[in-house]
């Protein structure tokens, strides 16, 4: 085998962005078009005493997570579990009581033969905001897509 044989056959193409799903609590619930925001940052802390030299040491602070953003089509005849999910968080507020609405989610992305190549676990999510309907105008041409905002403590690399 010649030296460009061999780099050409250990090239391996990045991941598809199309090619995933979403589960929650562990089952397959709704395909979709868009999930983005998996983020997470950690706060830097500048620190100098006062016989240091002229720059400060820099030491980790707090961690946060972005949410994560889920878009989807709106589907006529579907149950609609985004929106069931959403008034689980609402009613819980509104009434003031102690209830679990908080749920483990993994975004699964898939290879090209269709199996899990990367699955990230997110934990104790739960919707923040929730959008019905979108944009809706008479001159568009577009599907009407739903938005959910989920709000989580952090997510561990599975896969």
């Amino acid at each position: 085998m010649d030296r460009l044989s061999y780099f050409r056959a250990s090239i391996e193409d990045p991941l598809r962005a199309f090619r995933y799903e979403i589960r929650i609590d562990g089952f397959l619930r709704a395909g979709f078009t868009e999930c983005s925001g998996l983020v997470t940052t950690t706060e830097v802390i500048n620190y100098r005493e006062g016989t240091d030299p002229a720059t400060p040491k820099k030491l980790p602070g707090l961690t946060d997570f972005d949410p994560i953003t889920l878009k989807r089509g709106l589907l006529i005849g579907e149950e609609n579990e985004m929106a069931a999910w959403y008034s689980e968080v609402y009613s819980a507020t509104r009434q003031g009581r102690a209830f679990n609405f908080r749920r483990w989610m993994d975004i699964v992305v898939k290879s090209e033969d269709l199996s899990a190549a990367k699955i990230y676990r997110i934990v104790n999510a739960w919707p923040s905001k929730f959008t019905p309907l979108g944009t809706l105008g008479g001159q568009t041409n577009e599907a009407i897509i739903q938005e959910m905002e989920i709000q989580h403590e952090g997510f561990i690399e599975l896969r």
